[in-house]
């Protein structure tokens, strides 16, 4: 399944804020369900996870080999997705391990550490990351792998 990155809205048809039943319509059924560290209902199916808190969907996380793009172009197929995202929010964040990019709601990581085995990205909804700004360090794009 193709997933458009749709910022600050949700991924293709499935939209922040949704109820796991609005959800199930849209991507069908989960395999699993757990509760994060962060007390979040997640649901995962292939090649995605959607999070919830008590009010909807906050989350929706792609590993490695999604099919995940944003304006067409295609997230984990790009040699460099620090560089694409970087076109759309020119100063994101660093804070434990992700890249932030809070112009567009993405998270990566993986890419500019060189941890290959934890690459995934995620979508999230404005305000998600505000509670950890004091948190925040610039990224200097000579760090990346």
């Amino acid at each position: 399944m193709k997933f458009e990155i749709r910022p600050f809205v949700g991924i293709g048809n499935a939209e922040f804020g949704m109820t796991p039943l609005e959800i199930e319509a849209v991507l069908g059924p989960s395999i699993s369900e757990t509760i994060t560290n962060r007390g979040e209902r997640e649901e995962i199916r292939e090649y995605i996870a959607v999070r919830y808190d008590n009010r909807g969907v906050v989350e929706f996380a792609f590993p490695s080999g999604a099919d995940l793009t944003i304006d067409d172009v295609d997230l984990f197929g790009a040699s460099g997705p620090v560089v694409v995202l970087m076109g759309y929010d020119p100063s994101p964040k660093e804070c434990f391990g992700f890249l932030i990019f809070l112009k567009i709601g993405v998270t990566i990581t993986g890419y500019h550490d060189g941890e290959e085995s934890q690459r995934a990205i995620t979508t999230f909804q404005r305000g998600r990351w505000d509670s950890m700004t004091e948190q925040f360090n610039e990224f200097e794009m000579n760090q990346k792998e």
